[in-house]
């Protein structure tokens, strides 16, 4: 996180600590941001952990909702409350606020002896039904789930980086409930089981990565943190760390998990490819799938001419793009295009500053319109 977002995000929970009705006990840096995988431009998700409050939030969410409305401090715009958090731009950043029950209220702990309280009083509260509590619940162990990515080391999280950057070259037609965290942890995982071999190699535990995801349908994936805990025996299987009754892999639908088998198996015989041919040639390993040019040809029937483009240059290493044309949003098929485009740009630039690390570059900042 840059400090700029840092001071944002410092201002906007100081605003809510302030005027809220509700006791904000403690706040957490959660998702990419708290894990430190972040590899794209992204918002900051902030869980904000409530005293004497559980889920559903609907109250809280309200209150802070017309804290924010009212304030015409930090620049804050397009605040939009969904059934679960808050969403809101501060500057020329986003953020997405979350709130979660304490149940660490006049506890004398702190660091991981809190945490191991926090996770333990919120799983007692899911175990009592898994289906019915365990995303209401989820935000409670935001904490914990941000140790368990800490705890590892760089070469862990080298590899989860890798794994995310993959990840966001693929298009998926439906949206899979928690498929990023299901892919960072087969990725902790490949690494994990890598670092057993002694001497490490990126190119080996990627292989090892896309070999797991070859296999979708056949994952085994649980940590010692849940060795005891696992309930869930079913294949595949992607075990929550943090959270032995959350089984990521059960998000996944049969079409989803072909089309990701699919990409993973395209992926194989581009590294092989590789190794044949003896090059390095990581654009072309993680070139777009499905190949995007047709896609874009039938979407975007436009002349040359139609297109309305504007660049700013930042010194930001998380290039973003933004898009005016509220048309995008209104048309499922062009907003996923545009989703493969943002990726596809963002991908480029990422991987030029990966291969020219050592010289200082300044990035394009995008805004695309449609005249």
């Amino acid at each position: 996180m840059t400090v700029g977002r840092y001071y944002d995000f410092l201002l906007i929970i100081k605003l809510l600590q302030q005027k809220s009705r509700f006791k904000i006990g403690r706040v957490c840096i959660g998702g990419s941001s708290g894990k430190k995988t972040t590899i794209m431009n992204s918002d900051i998700d902030c869980v904000v952990f409530i005293n004497e409050a559980e889920p559903p939030f609907q109250d809280v969410l309200e209150d802070f909702e017309a804290i924010l409305h009212m304030t015409d401090s930090y620049q804050i715009r397009e605040v939009r409350t969904t059934k679960y958090s808050i969403q809101l731009k501060a500057e020329e950043f986003e953020f997405d606020i979350l709130p979660a029950a304490n149940f660490t209220v006049g506890i004398d702990a702190a660091g991981d002896e809190l945490f191991t309280i926090q996770q333990e009083r919120t799983l007692n509260h899911i175990k009592r039904n898994p289906e019915k509590f365990g995303y209401l619940y989820s935000g409670s162990l935001a904490d914990a789930s941000v140790r368990f990515m800490k705890k590892q080391n760089g070469f862990v999280n080298e590899m989860v980086r890798i794994a995310k950057l993959w990840y966001h070259t693929l298009y998926f037609k439906d949206y899979v409930s928690g498929a990023k965290m299901c892919i960072e942890l087969i990725a902790v995982f490949s690494a994990n089981k890598e670092e057993k071999m002694g001497r490490t190699s990126y190119l080996r535990c990627f292989q090892r990565f896309i070999k797991y995801v070859k296999n979708f349908d056949g994952l085994n994936v649980h940590f010692e943190e849940t060795d005891d805990h696992v309930l869930d025996k079913q294949r595949p299987r992607v075990i929550d760390p943090v959270n032995p009754y959350n089984n990521l892999a059960r998000n996944w639908d049969k079409e989803s998990i072909e089309r990701i088998q699919f990409y993973a198996t395209e992926t194989d015989g581009r590294l092989q490819h590789m190794a044949r041919a003896r090059s390095a040639r990581l654009d072309l390993l993680l070139e777009p799938q499905p190949s995007f040019l047709p896609f874009m040809a039938q979407l975007f029937p436009y002349k040359p001419n139609c297109w309305l483009v504007s660049l700013r240059t930042c010194t930001s290493t998380l290039p973003d793009l933004k898009i005016r044309n509220k048309v995008f949003y209104k048309n499922i098929a062009l907003r996923a295009a545009i989703e493969i485009l943002k990726n596809y740009f963002q991908m480029t630039i990422t991987m030029y500053w990966k291969n020219h690390f050592h010289t200082r570059l300044q990035y394009a900042k995008c805004e695309v319109g449609i005249a």
